[in-house]
C-alpha cells in the first residue's frame, strides 16, 4: 500500500493539475480529484480552512498556473476552485 502524500506534495500536484488543466492537458476531474485530497490532508494536519486556502492561492499565483487562460477567466476559474475547495474541506462531496 503507497503511503499517503504530505500536504505540501498533495499542494504540488493539485497546482500542477490545476495548471495542466487550464492548458487542456488534464481533466477537471483530475482537479476536484486533488482538491479533495488536498482538503482531506489539510484536515488531518488541523489546519484552518483559511490557511489552506492562502496555500492553495499562494501555490496557483507562484507557481503561475492560471497564466494561460485570460484574465477575466482566470479569476472566474480561481473562484471555481477556492469554492470547491471549502466545501471539500467541510467534508461535502461537490
Amino acid at each position: 500500500m503507497a503511503a499517503q502524500p504530505s500536504f505540501p506534495r498533495a499542494l504540488e500536484a493539485t497546482t500542477r493539475f490545476i495548471r495542466d488543466a487550464a492548458a487542456g492537458a488534464a481533466s477537471d476531474e483530475k482537479v476536484r480529484s486533488s482538491l479533495r485530497v488536498l482538503c482531506a490532508l489539510a484536515r488531518e494536519d488541523r489546519m484552518s480552512p483559511e490557511r489552506l486556502l492562502i496555500e492553495l492561492k499562494d501555490a496557483m499565483s507562484t507557481t503561475r498556473a492560471l497564466d494561460v487562460l485570460h484574465a477575466d477567466h482566470q479569476e472566474q476559474v480561481r473562484r471555481d476552485i477556492v469554492t470547491f475547495a471549502i466545501a471539500a474541506f467541510y467534508g461535502h462531496n461537490p
